[in-house]
């Protein structure tokens, strides 16, 4: 039988414990802002992508991560392209290389509550590291530089545990 646990974090950069009885379960974040460059997609229209926040939990136990949940936080949005990358090099600091096999999740972008959804199904075993990157034209940099995605303090993270 399994239990659907819900992990609310209030501040971000800070570990989170569930409650007693239930594995331990950490969340480090950190905001970000490195550049991957820009691609051109048309003769009219570019996209640049940076990396913008790294989130790594830590568990004692197996857990299936099932959705994640940002809220955008500043001018609103009217589109935003995000995806979850995870580094599958076995290789210590190997640089995140923006490729299909690094693809944990692609991001689903709410217009009128402003929020980025990711769906999964993934296991979660010891120590597990997502990126997210976001996507979008170069004269977008400096309005979402001045805003932040956050993970609200309710239904942010949503989690399977094995009983």
């Amino acid at each position: 039988m399994k239990k659907i646990v819900k992990l609310f974090l209030f501040v971000l950069g800070l570990s989170g414990l569930l409650e007693a009885g239930t594995p331990s379960l950490s969340l480090q974040t950190t905001s970000d802002w490195k550049d991957y460059g820009t691609a051109t997609l048309s003769a009219k229209q570019k996209e640049k992508s940076v990396l913008a926040k790294t989130l790594t939990f830590r568990s004692n136990r197996a857990i299936t991560l099932k959705e994640i949940n940002f809220l955008w936080r500043g001018k609103p949005l009217t589109s935003i392209d995000a995806t979850l990358y995870t580094n599958n090099e076995s290789k210590p600091n190997t640089p995140l290389l923006l490729i299909e096999k690094n693809v944990a999740s692609d991001g689903r972008w709410h217009k009128d509550s402003q929020k980025l959804s990711f769906a999964f199904d993934e296991t979660l075993i010891a120590s597990h590291t997502y990126y997210l990157v976001l996507s979008f034209p170069p004269e977008e940099e400096t309005h979402l530089k001045e805003g932040r995605f956050i993970l609200p303090k309710k239904d942010s993270i949503i989690l399977e545990l094995s009983q």
